[in-house]
């Protein structure tokens, strides 16, 4: 279903149809609880509205596929960890914690957590953990603090995340656009959050020598992640694939070519072979999430049950302001309550008529981004806080809702203000 997701023809489109089929049947076999039962429902709701009024069937069939394609970026992308591994670069980073500075330890994890989480998404937690987990044994509650948020900023900005597939779909903005000024949002944000932290600290011990040696030892890693951002960005200016068929290539090939490199052609082949065995059964919360959602959202569509707003013209700061603010306050009070952040994203990019109130593309992606990134850090629900809990042994409502609502209330307001200004300058 995967391969046949990145062809448009109508033969293969009735094949991901059979398949994505198939695929809810077994679904909801493997799933249990909550998670079953809301993706369930708004499968048969849009199945019950494509009967109910006669949707011909080609269109039926766009419909269910709309979406398969965003079940490869979660199949694909954590393939990049297994070069990371197979490179030793997890030892290189581990020496850098004993010749850190103090002050320098806290921000150096939601920096590092930050820049994993943003090409990995949650295998890069795991990792993370797996090199500050006795150094942050006695601080879980910072520790947890600190891996929510770097985690979920990552959703602002990196095309390695399904979020970001899911605001280019809806907004049909610039890609390179939503990547540079999302980016500049998680720098400000990092910035303010952790500079700080750094000047408040009472650690007096100054840089090693050791510790910049270190540092550039890992310069290959940091040049291999500017080269994947810098290849999303090219594939989507020079051809017309998809963001995520370009992700999704790029996250396969540099992975092998990577391992080439090494000369660990052996190595990234076993471990390609256990990561298929072990970890893509694990996605099938969002392969259930994606099919489900993507069927009913653009059933929804096709049967124009749109709220037509009145047509305003330009907004007003304020007027901006105020929906910036409202658009992720009704998400994120959703999301608190169970509901994945991506169904109340669908149910309103499908039934609003947001471009009436004169916002451009590139915003109202960044509006879903960040949408996104706050339920994501506060919803007890959440998968990442799920797993940061799991890690830390505190409640999720403890590592979500509790430990950042300060955070996000200033980050919302924050980014509020600037998507505000962003909205005046490029209209």
């Amino acid at each position: 279903m995967i391969l046949a997701s990145f062809t448009e023809t109508p033969f293969f489109e009735y094949i991901i149809a059979i398949h994505a089929c198939l695929l809810v049947v077994i679904l909801f076999i493997r799933t249990s609880g909550f998670v079953k039962y809301m993706y369930s429902f708004f499968f048969l709701i849009a199945l019950i509205l494509t009967f109910q009024y006669s949707i011909p069937f080609h269109k039926a069939v766009e419909n269910l596929a709309a979406h398969a394609i965003f079940i490869a970026l979660f199949v694909c992308t954590p393939i990049l960890k297994i070069p990371i591994k197979i490179g030793n670069y997890l030892e290189k980073i581990h020496s850098i914690i004993h010749t850190t500075p103090h002050k320098w330890l806290h921000p150096i994890i939601a920096i590092q957590n930050f820049i994993l989480c943003s090409f990995l998404n949650f295998g890069a937690t795991q990792v993370v953990d797996e090199i500050f987990r006795e150094e942050m044994k006695n601080q879980q509650k910072s520790y947890a603090q600190i891996l929510s948020r770097s985690f979920s900023l990552g959703a602002l900005w990196t095309p390695y995340f399904g979020a970001f597939s899911v605001a280019v779909a809806y907004s049909h903005a610039n890609p390179t656009m939503i990547i540079i000024l999302g980016f500049l949002i998680c720098v400000l944000t990092l910035g303010f959050w952790l500079i700080p932290r750094i000047l408040l600290s009472k650690g007096k011990k100054s840089m090693q020598v050791g510790f910049k040696k270190e540092i550039r030892n890992l310069a290959p890693l940091l040049l291999f992640f500017t080269f994947l951002i810098i290849s999303v960005m090219m594939g989507s200016f020079l051809t017309n694939l998809s963001v995520v068929v370009i992700i999704t290539i790029v996250s396969v090939l540099y992975s092998m070519l990577w391992c080439i490199g090494l000369r660990k052609t052996g190595a990234f082949y076993l471990s390609l072979k256990s990561f298929i065995r072990e970890e893509v059964p694990l996605v099938r919360h969002e392969a259930f999430l994606f099919i489900s959602i993507g069927f009913f959202s653009n059933t929804i569509i096709d049967l124009g049950w749109r709220f037509h707003l009145p047509e305003i013209g330009t907004l007003s700061i304020f007027q901006l302001f105020l929906f910036v603010v409202l658009f992720n306050l009704i998400i994120i009070l959703i999301a608190l309550t169970g509901v994945h952040h991506l169904v109340t994203i669908t149910l309103i990019t499908s039934m609003v008529n947001w471009q009436n109130l004169g916002i451009h593309p590139v915003v109202f992606a960044l509006m879903i981004l960040l949408a996104w990134a706050l339920s994501a850090m506060l919803s007890p629900f959440a998968p990442s806080n799920l797993l940061i809990s799991r890690i830390t042994k505190l409640l999720p409502i403890e590592v979500g809702l509790q430990a950042n609502w300060i955070f996000a209330a200033i980050l919302l307001l924050g980014s509020a203000v600037y998507l505000t200004i962003i909205n005046q300058l490029i209209l």
